[in-house]
């Protein structure tokens, strides 16, 4: 009984889940309609993005890990997004927390059609939701319209999208 009790306190569990659409959802709108923290990432071509130059433009943040099955789930179904949309109203970032020689294996070997940043310690903690995936959707005045930590598909996400740039 011991053994069980120690695994249950020492399981990661979600704050709550809600299931939208054949997606599992574990916390939902954290930081919503607060100010984004300021970011400065530099992605693995060598483009940077800040929060300063991107500015007027929507900005849709994904965090992940190379550790994470889902995030590899979702990614052919977050891949069909940016070519809905144009590339000078919104730029759509991903943001892998690790930086070694297993995330590069794990980039390698996974098409992803966000601008990749690797090794987002450095603003891990502004954005976090304390799972992966999470993603957040900034609007071009720089507020938080939607933050979300779990598995999501090309409907929900392009909604949300939608719904934020209305506001």
């Amino acid at each position: 009984m011991q053994k069980i009790f120690l695994l249950f306190l020492l399981y990661p569990f979600p704050v709550f889940s809600q299931k939208e659409d054949s997606v599992i959802i574990w916390q939902k709108n954290h930081y919503q309609d607060t100010l984004a923290p300021h970011f400065d990432l530099t992605d693995v071509h060598g483009i940077r993005w800040n929060s300063d130059s991107l500015r007027g433009k929507m900005v849709v943040l994904n965090f992940w890990s190379v550790h994470c099955p889902g995030c590899y789930t979702e990614m052919p179904e977050l891949n069909k997004i940016p070519s809905e949309f144009s590339a000078d109203s919104i730029v759509f970032i991903s943001v892998v927390f690790e930086n070694n020689s297993f995330a590069d294996s794990a980039i390698a070997a996974h098409q992803f059609n966000y601008h990749l940043v690797e090794g987002g310690v450095p603003v891990h903690g502004d954005f976090y939701n304390n799972c992966y995936p999470t993603h957040i959707i900034i609007d071009q005045q720089g507020i938080i319209r939607y933050n979300v930590c779990g598995v999501l598909n090309e409907k929900i996400l392009v909604t949300e999208i939608r719904r934020s740039s209305a506001k």
